[in-house]
């Protein structure tokens, strides 16, 4: 039934496929329908996962939990898409360069301004077009990268549709303002 939900995202069906499809059906499709290879390597991955033994204690997880054993080595199996840290230290160069310190491009935050010396240099890249969707062998330019503070990335990040840069700022500004106008700064 599953796959007669993706059916109805496969224009090349010549069917309708199943009505019940979802929002998360159509990421996975959109994720893996053109990817066979990956597709395959992640269905693998996931086999080995479930044949792995389950942690007792995740088996007795209370809604309530107020305290948890932690500290256990775990070995985890997943595909990571290649990053050039060069490429990032260039971005972080060159807005140096042009704009003399580095600052979160959604909420103005410099790590710098506020820990001192134990923030120089330090905030995270963005990748503008999510590395997921690139091929092998796609090069990315300085342009686009995007300078961010780990809250602003964690949001970036949070939720699917992902937000673009600039949609994110809008909503911060909308939260900050009460939508009376841009609060990047302020």
């Amino acid at each position: 039934m599953k796959l007669m939900n993706f059916r109805s995202f496969d224009e090349e069906y010549p069917g309708e496929g199943l009505s019940a499809a979802g929002h998360t059906d159509r990421v996975v499709w959109d994720d893996f329908s053109d990817d066979r290879e990956r597709l395959v390597a992640t269905a693998q991955g996931i086999r080995l996962a479930q044949e792995a033994p389950a942690s007792e204690e995740a088996a007795h997880l209370l809604d309530d939990i107020e305290e948890a054993v932690e500290g256990a080595t775990l070995t985890r199996l997943h595909r990571a898409k290649e990053r050039s840290p060069k490429l990032v230290q260039a971005k972080k160069k060159d807005v140096l360069r042009r704009v003399g310190k580095l600052e979160c491009e959604i909420c103005g935050f410099d790590f710098f301004r506020t820990y001192g010396e134990r923030g120089r240099g330090y905030i995270e890249c963005h990748h503008v077009q999510p590395l997921a969707s690139l091929r092998p062998g796609t090069k990315t330019r300085l342009v686009d990268l995007a300078l961010v503070c780990a809250n602003c990335h964690r949001m970036l990040h949070g939720s699917r549709p992902w937000p673009t840069i600039e949609q994110l700022r809008t909503d911060l500004a909308i939260s900050r303002t009460g939508g009376r106008g841009d609060a990047r700064h302020g």
